[in-house]
């Protein structure tokens, strides 16, 4: 199977009719949202590397950040389907998403708890 047939499909825009002021708002609004979306990582990244002690759960930053990462390079393939019908690729990475968003949702959920009774702990010392 080819991955990057384009031969056979048509470029989303086709579906907006290039109308310029659809494409563009639907451009400009990808582009905003997987701008937002790289910055966020990059955050955590310099927020983990500039602590100057270890990190409580550091795991479930990374994990944030991946799942996050993805979703803003989602919003990119937004617009490169605009003109060029790389569907293959774009369910690909929809796939990838898909598994950092469950993994991420899985590995949280024993979490819960833990933060819970640290906060209780921070809330109860502090009173």
């Amino acid at each position: 199977m080819d991955y990057f047939d384009i031969n056979n499909f048509m470029p989303h825009g086709m579906c907006y009719l290039w109308r310029p002021e659809l494409v563009g708002m639907h451009v400009i609004a990808d582009l905003a949202i997987a701008l937002a979306y790289f910055s966020i990582p990059i955050t955590i990244l310099v927020f983990l590397r500039r602590l100057d002690r270890p990190v409580p759960f550091r795991w479930a930053f990374i994990m944030f950040g991946i799942f996050i990462l993805f979703c803003g390079i989602n919003h990119v393939m937004n617009i490169v389907v605009l003109w060029h019908p790389l569907y293959y690729v774009e369910g690909i990475l929809k796939l990838m998403t898909a598994a950092a968003s469950v993994a991420t949702a899985v590995l949280m959920l024993p979490l819960v708890p833990v933060l819970i009774d640290r906060f209780t702990r921070i809330r109860d010392t502090a009173d």
